[in-house]
């Protein structure tokens, strides 16, 4: 048994004595290291590549809503103006038929606010 604790405390001392074991273990600590800190770098590169994607396809989109908004706004005017000059066509040609038209729609509306009130 003392054999054994001495050769395990030489065994010890040998090791604490052999700087270049250590040295080799932290050379591949360092390395471990920097192979993690590569691929770190490489994964966020990757995700900002592919956030600017996303962004650019964002708004790509956005534009394209924007447009096809600007399109139905214009078309929307177009109907707008187009049925007021179908009226005012209508009206010019049957102005007395107009007048009672309009007449009897603003005495069911004044009748139906007056119903509103009781």
């Amino acid at each position: 048994m003392a054999d054994t604790m001495r050769t395990q405390g030489e065994r010890m001392q040998h090791e604490r004595g052999n700087p270049s074991q250590f040295q080799g273990v932290a050379e591949t600590v360092k390395e471990r290291a920097r192979d993690v800190a590569e691929g770190t770098s490489e994964f966020m590169s990757g995700a900002k590549e592919k956030v600017q994607e996303w962004a650019s396809d964002a708004a790509d989109i956005a534009g394209q809503a924007k447009d096809k908004a600007r399109q139905l706004a214009s078309t929307a005017v177009d109907k707008a103006q187009d049925w007021g000059e179908d009226v005012t066509s209508m009206i010019r040609r049957y102005p007395v038929t107009s007048l009672l038209v309009a007449f009897g729609v603003g005495l069911l509306a004044a009748c139906a606010m007056t119903r509103n009130r009781s």
